[in-house]
């Protein structure tokens, strides 16, 4: 998955407003094969660091100038405080720019820009760092069954709908913990999109995206990544490590 940092500030071009907030530069990790990839085993804090820095050095911005940082993770443990807070302290950011996270499911580094947007409307600041980070190679993936573990007067088996205010609540409630795969199925359904029209949509995209990345297109918001070495191998300490500088996903074909 994609780790990305965004740079939030006023601006006082010609014709704008004294709260106008605009995005002045972004960057991304590059994104791997979740589990079998080269940055298999490099952590979220490592990729959190790569963008923090990335993001200051292209736009000059002192670490001090920063009002506030808002990452947006899933899947970290704690919330990903203790991961945001020491990755952005190793990024070279002082001790007295503030940190907090945020989870919205996959819109959590859209919620961070909204939050940091906002606070900077607000006067909270003048500018901040929005940023998303996850391993999924690194997050052990929680089932359903756990989950109703954590939640067992929730599970479905045992909500009665007339004590959350009828059975099309009940049914929401016992939908909170469908997969992606089956909310997927769901919408090709719902919108009735065959598996063919699906199938030459992503061959299609895919085509696209490796006409773009053959030509540059995504080489100047990649932060180069060097990737972690797999703990268990016998890697030999003086050996170069590997770099990561592309998307590994990106494929010509349906093969």
């Amino acid at each position: 998955p994609p780790r990305h940092c965004h740079w939030h500030s006023r601006t006082h071009a010609p014709m704008s407003r004294d709260d106008d907030v605009v995005i002045v530069d972004a960057v991304r990790t590059p994104i791997g094969k979740s589990r079998r990839g080269a940055l298999r085993f490099t952590s979220s804090g490592d990729m959190l660091v790569a963008v923090v820095r990335g993001v200051l050095a292209r736009t000059g911005v002192r670490g001090g100038d920063i009002g506030d940082v808002c990452v947006g993770t899933v899947q970290s443990p704690n919330g990903g405080a203790t991961l945001a807070r020491m990755a952005c302290l190793a990024a070279g950011l002082p001790i007295d720019v503030p940190v907090s996270t945020c989870n919205r499911q996959c819109g959590s580094g859209l919620q961070a820009i909204i939050n940091v947007a906002g606070g900077i409307r607000l006067g909270a600041y003048d500018a901040a760092l929005a940023c998303g980070v996850e391993s999924m190679s690194l997050t052990a993936q929680p089932s359903n069954a756990y989950t109703m573990q954590l939640l067992p007067a929730l599970a479905p088996s045992r909500v009665a709908p007339h004590d959350v205010g009828g059975a099309a609540q009940a049914q929401h409630i016992a939908d909170s913990v469908l997969s992606m795969g089956e909310t997927s199925e769901n919408v090709a359904a719902r919108f009735r999109v065959t598996r063919d029209e699906q199938d030459a949509f992503a061959l299609r995209s895919q085509k696209l995206a490796k006409a773009a990345q053959d030509g540059g297109a995504f080489d100047d918001e990649i932060v180069p990544l060097e990737a972690t070495p797999d703990p268990d191998a016998d890697v030999d300490d003086a050996a170069p490590r590997v770099v990561v500088r592309r998307d590994e996903g990106v494929r010509a074909t349906s093969a």
